[in-house]
């Protein structure tokens, strides 16, 4: 160093000497190359020459000349700082770092080359290994400036920020005119949430410096921060004015108007983004992102893939596209894009999750249960793909490992009401519908309100008939969704069921308005104006349920009985055959077939639709006793007596069946048989004045006047305009009356002509 010394004041005398103008104006470099020639053994020329290139900014030359320097004197320790200044320069921080040690070795309160390997392990983001040197520099020089600012960096690159500020508020004390220091310490304020500090120390920066854009970027940024986006827009616009390039003025105004719910307006910095970023995969994503979110599906999937264009590793983008896609309703294109994401994510849960979702829309449930698998494998207490795989399960005829993934589920957490509410749907969808009630009563314990458990709970009680208990649920969802679902239909069909014609009527209208190709909403709604005597107008809904549903044979049964209401036998009979057809063992249809037949006189064709009732039903009682009747009609009244009989036999209490064998028994004159038999048919029907009448009759034909007269006298009791018996009991009395004349003409012919005894009939 004296040496150095020496020579720099030698210079210092030389120069006044120098009197000759070229000479006085001769290159300083070119001085010290003729002084390093000159003495080729002097370091001393060369760590001059280092410094000079170093400031002319020629750091390879400046390096050489100080490796010279440092071969002359290995003890140089300025020779070593200035080496590792030029190689930090050139970004070569690890050289940098290796010649500071070095330098700092030689002269360990170096304050500058203290500095120097600071700044170097900051420069490699070995934040920790900067601290120390950083600070010896500022024990030997505690105003150096640098130190403190670089300091100050460190501890913000640690999250020190409460630390960084003192050594950024240090700095300024030295240099209040610092920009940098200023904008440095907004930075750290923001890190702490000190938003309005930060705000002020960005404000003092463009105070030194208007054009600092990049404190307009964090004034934006710290509004952004402190949930006041609206306040962001200004700062940030100042920002691409000054800078029109800056990608992260246009990053962030688009992140400010996104936050703000403004999407479309977010789309424009975003695309701008990537126009000057265009090499960037994550420009075009946050575009792509821009467009989704204002629902511009298509434009959103071509900038997602050019993202994936620029890096096909980028499992974000893979999954947006294959959510947009899903979203389309491109199950094919979705399923790509999801396995794509999984390819380079393996442990993306959502990407299975929705995988397993779009399976099992398609009832692909092996290979659903396979994703939902992956989704329990990355997180074992996932409740909803337990409970997405117990459906699965359920689908594939395993029930006992379904209702063992919604234990789990429910084990996880027992009260969440959307499992529940999946396990009862589950039920439905096995078609056990009565085990499904329970978890969905649970479903809407936890959640009150819960409209799809309310809905499924009215409408598993409606197919399983229990129409009461459906009408309440289905009233509360109309209530609170009009139009939910099937609710209307479900609803009408409820209080069809429970003999509520009228209130059925609207919500059932309102079922085939909104589908006029639903044939049951059709079918019950002709069968509800059927109910409430709207013969003609139930023709047309039933002619739509048949015609969009052509193997409804109910349907045309129904329309079979309209128009027999009608008296349009004709088409009557042709909706019957057409039920028979679908169905040939629809007993309703055949037995209202032989009903029309009888009113058509076409007894055979009766005889063999009642016949066919019992074929297809041995136990169906109503076609024996319409079979027993044709055939009484026909006069064939043994096989009328046997039909009835074989009625009895099915159901001893049939009244009509034993009121008829009586009158069969009578029409063949088996008055004796039919006594007994008539006898309990009043037993059975008490109130029915016919019995009584047939039971007089019988007893007249068998002589026992009395009892015919008694029973001639009950039948007048139940129906006192009863014809039969008033024109009986009047017979009999006439019969009575000219019996007693008759017997007194009797009497007196027979009597001696002197006789004083008087005869009293």
């Amino acid at each position: 160093m004296k040496k150095i010394f020496n020579y720099l004041l030698m210079l210092g005398i030389l120069v006044p000497l120098l009197s000759n103008d070229i000479e006085a104006q001769e290159d300083p470099v070119e001085k010290l190359k003729r002084a390093a020639k000159a003495d080729p053994r002097d370091y001393a020329p060369h760590f001059g020459l280092g410094q000079a290139y170093h400031t002319m900014g020629i750091y390879d030359k400046a390096i050489q000349e100080y490796q010279k320097a440092i071969e002359l004197e290995p003890l140089f320790a300025a020779a070593f700082n200035g080496l590792g200044a030029s190689y930090g320069e050139l970004g070569q921080f690890e050289k940098s770092i290796e010649s500071y040690l070095e330098a700092t070795r030689l002269g360990p309160n170096y304050a500058e080359a203290q500095f120097g390997l600071g700044w170097g392990y900051f420069q490699l983001e070995r934040y920790g290994d900067a601290l120390l040197p950083l600070k010896i520099a500022l024990k030997v020089q505690p105003r150096m400036v640098a130190a403190h600012f670089t300091l100050g960096k460190v501890y913000a690159a640690l999250d020190n920020h409460r630390q960084a500020i003192v050594e950024y508020k240090k700095t300024l004390e030295i240099t209040p005119i610092y920009p940098d220091a200023f904008f440095q310490l907004g930075r750290s304020y923001v890190g702490m949430k000190m938003f309005n500090e930060g705000v002020q120390a960005y404000h003092d920066t463009l105070r030194l410096s208007p054009n600092f854009y990049e404190a307009y970027i964090g004034i934006g940024k710290a509004y952004i921060n402190a949930e006041r986006s609206d306040e962001a827009i200004a700062p940030l616009r100042n920002a691409i004015a000054i800078n029109p390039l800056s990608i992260e003025a246009y990053d962030n105004l688009g992140l400010a108007y996104a936050n703000m719910g403004e999407h479309e307006k977010s789309l424009a910095p975003y695309l701008e983004l990537a126009r000057i970023d265009f090499r960037n995969p994550v420009a075009h994503y946050k575009a792509g992102v821009a467009y989704s979110r204002f629902n511009k599906k298509r434009k959103a999937i071509k900038k997602f893939e050019e993202a994936i264009r620029l890096n096909e590793d980028f499992p974000e983008a893979q999954f947006n596209i294959a959510w947009l896609y899903q979203e389309l309703g491109e199950a094919k294109n979705a399923l790509q894009f999801y396995n794509n994401t999984i390819k380079y994510d393996p442990n993306n849960l959502e990407a299975f999750y929705n995988t397993g979702e779009i399976h099992e829309s398609f009832e692909r449930y092996q290979m659903a249960a396979k994703a939902f698998r992956e989704v329990i494998r990355i997180d074992p207490d996932h409740v909803e793909a337990h409970a997405k795989l117990g459906r699965s399960y359920a689908k594939l005829n395993l029930p006992e490992e379904a209702l063992a993934e919604f234990n789990i589920a429910l084990r996880i957490n027992p009260n969440l009401a959307e499992t529940y509410y999946q396990l009862g749907n589950t039920y439905g969808e096995l078609k056990r519908e009565k085990e499904g009630l329970q978890p969905l009563r649970k479903a809407i314990q936890l959640k009150p309100g819960y409209l799809k458990a309310i809905y499924l709970l009215g409408k598993f009680n409606t197919v399983l008939e229990n129409y009461f208990e459906a009408i309440p649920s289905l009233k509360s969802v109309d209530k609170t969704e009009p139009g939910f679902g099937e609710t209307d239909f479900l609803l009408g069909k409820s209080l069809l069921k429970t003999g509520q014609n009228h209130d059925a009527l609207p919500y059932l209208q309102k079922a085939v308005l909104s589908n006029p190709k639903f044939s049951k909403a059709q079918y019950f709604l002709g069968q509800s104006l059927i109910n409430i005597g709207r013969y003609k107008e139930a023709l047309e809904p039933l002619k739509m349920a048949v015609e969009f549903q052509p193997d409804l044979s109910e349907g045309f049964n129904f329309l079979g009985e309209t128009y027999q209401k009608l008296g349009n036998y004709a088409e009557a009979i042709k909706a019957y055959k057409s039920a028979i057809n679908i169905y040939p063992d629809f007993i309703s249809a055949h037995n209202n077939l032989g009903t029309i037949y009888t009113f058509q006189k076409d007894y055979v064709k009766a005889i063999n639709s009642f016949k066919q009732t019992i074929q297809i039903n041995p136990e169906f009682q109503n076609g024996f006793l319409n079979l027993g009747m044709i055939y009484e009609i026909l006069s064939r009244y043994p096989e009328a007596i046997k039909t009835y009989k074989s009625l009895l036999d099915l159901n001893p209490k049939h009244k009509e069946a034993m009121f008829s064998l009586g009158w069969a028994l009578m029409d063949e004159k088996r008055y004796l048989e039919a006594a007994p038999i008539l006898k309990k048919a009043v037993q059975l029907n008490p109130e029915n004045a016919n019995t009584y009448y047939s039971l007089g009759m019988v007893y007249g034909e068998l002589g026992r006047k009395e009892d015919a007269l008694m029973q001639y006298r009950k039948a007048l009791q139940m129906d006192g305009n009863h014809p039969g018996a008033h024109e009986k009991i009047a017979r009999m009395a006439k019969e009575s009356e000219m019996k007693a004349v008759n017997q007194a003409k009797t009497f007196t012919q027979a009597a001696p002509p002197e006789s004083d005894i008087i005869l009293i009939p």
